[in-house]
């Protein structure tokens, strides 16, 4: 598409499009095209950045802490990654404004929430201003977290914990209308008999609520009211009756087949599955009640036993897979358990990390097309002894989002070898298991297959090879390589001084 083209589409068009970006995908794809688009990018006022995703580069968070102002950032997500970002986005912000239109922060598990990090966080953050707060890790035993802070503009609140909900209950305003709450402990909250009460007073004067989700990770007795689909409706259908999603995983005690189905009856009245079409199941892996497709299973591999048979919705369970490993001499007998519930074509619909184990007959290839969405993976990871190269590019054909690749395959070579373009959406390749006589010829097949690579990590050849894949793959931001124990790596002088790295920044470790 030319400058002129562009030029002539509306200003709304971007934004609409904008509004299903994260901050860092939008000026990946769109900055510096041309001046009009440079000019929407600037205008544009509701970024939503991750600094926490994987696939970030450091030119990508450069270019946001120099373009970006703090008053076009709306929605904020916190996590560590490899090149320390949030202590330097924090430290590029409070050298400027504080992000005064932020209303959405998300700090995630990997970061260990404390006063100290608060307060320093606050430096470009008002608490008071935010609507939505996702806290998925505090530190335990802290009982001043957020102690100074109010949430009185706060709709939306995720806790990781009852013991973090009590250190924030007393700020959380009744007019929520997103509530998510996880218990490591019913008692923990309150000592009471009744579970079922105490969630009850905990929800009473939140009658605004609209989304709620629970999770109670402490294994109940069967015969706990908490697990009474009756009483639940009894009480949303006239307390809390805006409520258009419910959520829930209850952990509870092994128990009887039939028992089980005495408690799914419980949640099978007219109200639940017609009127509000919440579905409840036990998850047999959890050993649980649960909603689905919320907490259905992300993952599944067939290497271990899975009775489809106590699945009262099959479809839906493969639907919500979205990380798939599949044993290959296993396959055949999946494929007849997934026909024999009447699972429709395609039905893993939702897939976006596929592992393959064993030889990848041609047989086996045409049944996994038909059965996964090749188009949605993003990371695909192979491993066998058995030379099977057409049927893994035949697989590979149909993964037109792929960008991570992991491959432990003797015959990477003969692969390599069939692999005619290059594959430029591929940012992430970890290699391993390969001949070892065959390193040299591979090394240059990594630099024509994949030139867009950032991430690579692999057995360590020589210091000439390695300096060969910095100095071709000019995109590489990080490399990991697998020494043996009579190899010794280059230094860090070395590497300086006969790589491209002559006049860049580089840690070696």
């Amino acid at each position: 598409m030319s400058d002129l083209v562009l030029d002539y589409l509306p200003v709304e068009l971007f934004y609409e499009i904008f509004s299903y970006l994260s901050g860092c995908h939008i000026l990946r794809a769109f900055h510096s095209i041309n001046n009009y688009l440079n000019d929407i990018l600037i205008g544009y006022d509701n970024y939503m950045l991750d600094i926490s995703s994987l696939d970030i580069s450091k030119k990508e968070f450069d270019l946001v802490c120099s373009f970006l102002r703090s008053e076009q950032i709306a929605g904020l997500k916190l996590g560590q990654n490899d090149f320390d970002l949030v202590n330097r986005f924090i430290t590029s912000f409070s050298n400027s404004q504080p992000l005064i239109r932020l209303r959405s922060l998300w700090i995630d598990d990997t970061i260990l929430i404390d006063e100290l990090f608060l307060t320093r966080l606050s430096s470009i953050i008002n608490y008071n201003t935010l609507i939505s707060i996702r806290f998925d890790r505090i530190r335990r035993n802290n009982s001043n977290v957020s102690s100074k802070y109010s949430f009185d503009s706060l709709s939306h609140l995720v806790t990781s914990s009852s013991h973090e909900f009590r250190q924030l209950s007393n700020k959380i305003p009744s007019h929520l209308t997103y509530l998510h709450m996880f218990f490591d402990s019913i008692v923990d909250i309150i000592e009471t008999t009744s579970q079922f009460c105490m969630l009850k007073r905990l929800l009473m004067d939140m009658d605004q609520l609209k989304y709620l989700t629970l999770i109670l990770s402490k294994q109940l007795e069967t015969n706990s009211d908490a697990l009474d689909g009756i009483q639940w409706e009894l009480f949303l259908s006239t307390s809390v009756i805006y409520l258009k999603t419910f959520n829930f995983k209850f952990a509870i005690m092994e128990t009887s087949k039939t028992q089980i189905n005495f408690l799914l009856n419980r949640f099978r009245s007219k109200w639940w599955l017609d009127i509000k079409q919440w579905f409840v199941e036990y998850d047999y892996d959890q050993r649980a009640l649960i909603t689905v497709p919320y907490f259905a299973s992300k993952s599944f591999d067939n290497t271990y036993p899975y009775s489809f048979s106590l699945i009262q919705n099959p479809n839906m369970f493969c639907s919500n897979i979205e990380n798939l490993t599949i044993n290959l001499p296993g396959y055949e007998k999946l494929e007849q358990i997934l026909m024999s519930q009447f699972v429709k074509r395609s039905c893993f619909n939702h897939v976006t990390r596929l592992s393959l184990k064993g030889c990848l007959m041609m047989h086996f290839c045409d049944k996994i097309r038909d059965n996964v969405d090749l188009s949605m993976i993003k990371y695909f990871r192979f491993s066998s002894t058995i030379d099977t190269s057409k049927a893994v590019i035949r697989l590979m054909e149909n993964m037109t989002n792929l960008y991570c690749i992991h491959i432990q395959y003797l015959h990477s070579l003969s692969l390599f070898n069939q692999l005619v373009s290059p594959l430029v959406s591929i940012r992430r390749l970890v290699l391993f298991d390969y001949t070892s006589t065959t390193r040299k010829q591979l090394f240059y097949h990594i630099c024509r297959l994949f030139p867009r690579l950032t991430h690579l990590t692999t057995d360590y050849h020589s210091r000439q090879m390695l300096c060969y894949l910095l100095n071709e793959l000019l995109d590489l931001e990080n490399v990991t390589v697998h020494l043996a124990r009579s190899q010794y790596a280059p230094s860090h002088a070395w590497i300086r001084q006969h790589s491209r790295l002559q006049r860049n920044l580089f840690e070696s470790k």
